[in-house]
C-alpha cells in the first residue's frame, strides 16, 4: 500500500507540475492570439464597409436629387419650346387662313380677270388699286374696252 501510495503521490506530482505548466505556458495562445486578431481586423472592416455604403448612400441620394432636378429643367425647357412652338404654329395657321381667304376672294374678282386679260398689269392697275375694295372685288364685271377711252382700257361696272 506505500507503493501505492507512493505512486499516486508521484502521479499526483505530476498532474500538479503539468497543471502549472499549462498555467504559464498558455497551450493555444498563439491560435487565440491569431483568432483575436483576425476578428479586430473584421470589425475594422466591417466599420470601413459600414462607412463606405453611408457614403454611397448619400451620394446616391445627391445624384437622385440632381437627376430630379435635370428632368425637372427639361421639361420646363420642352414646355417652353412647345409654347413657342404652339404660337409660332397658331400664327402660321392665321397666315394660312388669311391666304386661304385671299385665294377664295380671288376667284372671279378683278384679280383674276387681269391675270388672263392684262398682261403687266402688277406694273399699272396693281400699283394703284387697292387690293380689298378692287382687285378682289367679285362684283365688278370687268371689260376690255376702247384704250384711248379709258385709263387702261378696262371698264368696271361700279
Amino acid at each position: 500500500m506505500d507503493n501505492r501510495i507512493r505512486q499516486l503521490r508521484d502521479e499526483q506530482a505530476q498532474c500538479n507540475l503539468k497543471l502549472q505548466k499549462v498555467k504559464y505556458e498558455h497551450p493555444h495562445q498563439k491560435e487565440m492570439s491569431d483568432c483575436e486578431d483576425g476578428i479586430n481586423e473584421l470589425r475594422k472592416k466591417d466599420k470601413e464597409l459600414e462607412l463606405n455604403i453611408r457614403q454611397q448612400q448619400g451620394d446616391i441620394k445627391q445624384l437622385r436629387q440632381e437627376c430630379e432636378w435635370k428632368v425637372k429643367e427639361l421639361k420646363w425647357e420642352f414646355q417652353a419650346k412647345m409654347e413657342s412652338v404652339c404660337t409660332e404654329r397658331s400664327a402660321i395657321e392665321e397666315q394660312l387662313q388669311t391666304l386661304d381667304a385671299l385665294i377664295e376672294k380671288r376667284k372671279g374678282s378683278l384679280c383674276e380677270w387681269l391675270e388672263k386679260n392684262k398682261p403687266d398689269w402688277q406694273e399699272t392697275i396693281g400699283k394703284v388699286a387697292d387690293e380689298e375694295l378692287v382687285l378682289y372685288n367679285n362684283e365688278l364685271q370687268p371689260q376690255l374696252v376702247n384704250k384711248e377711252s379709258t385709263l387702261s382700257g378696262i371698264c368696271c361696272r361700279l
